[in-house]
């Protein structure tokens, strides 16, 4: 898939390594910090105002246009309910029907930490985790792989309301296919 000045194929793999790179660097500090999430549990997608950028959503969001469930799946973001993560599944270990793909915030939440007004990094972990010590390693913070992915491609960062997010890059990239003179209509022959 190519737009004007743009290989969104390429932008999609480079997300998609940081998404790995970023999720590699939390469970390492999950180790070293002796915390992890609890067997089973899921919660972290059941709550309100879930969080991402459209960029970190590329991924599924390219998968769902090579599958040809780009034009549903932007249906589903407006109808599901806002409530919850509209792929929290129980049919899953991990309560996600997207796991694979899933974005930044799913990736980190539990495992980053943030600075503080006076820039000391403060660490809160998930509700259900036992804290670490305090002397013990330093989190991954999320404002640095928000940057780290942001400097990929900046239109496509803003954070907001994962439903809105997925529903931006979906319409971002219906748009680059139907301004592709390149190549025929999904669902055409050539």
């Amino acid at each position: 898939m190519a737009g004007a000045h743009l290989n969104v194929d390429d932008m999609c793999a480079r997300v998609m390594r940081l998404l790995r790179q970023a999720e590699r660097e939390a469970e390492r500090f999950g180790r070293r910090a002796g915390i992890s999430c609890p067997q089973g549990c899921g919660e972290c997608c059941l709550v309100d105002g879930i969080e991402a950028s459209p960029l970190s959503l590329l991924p599924l969001a390219m998968a769902a246009m090579r599958s040809g469930r780009a034009e549903s799946l932007l249906e589903e973001t407006k109808t599901a309910p806002e409530t919850i993560c509209m792929f929290h599944t129980a049919a899953s270990p991990y309560h996600c029907a997207i796991y694979r793909l899933r974005p930044l915030i799913c990736r980190l939440f539990g495992f980053a930490g943030r600075r503080n007004k006076h820039g000391v990094v403060e660490f809160r972990p998930c509700r259900h985790m036992l804290p670490p010590a305090r002397s013990g390693p330093l989190p991954p913070l999320f404002s640095t792989w928000h940057l780290r992915l942001q400097g990929i491609y900046p239109p496509l960062a803003e954070i907001m309301h994962l439903h809105h997010a997925l529903r931006r890059v979906l319409l971002w990239l219906l748009l680059l296919e139907s301004l592709d003179h390149s190549r025929p209509p999904r669902g055409r022959a050539a």
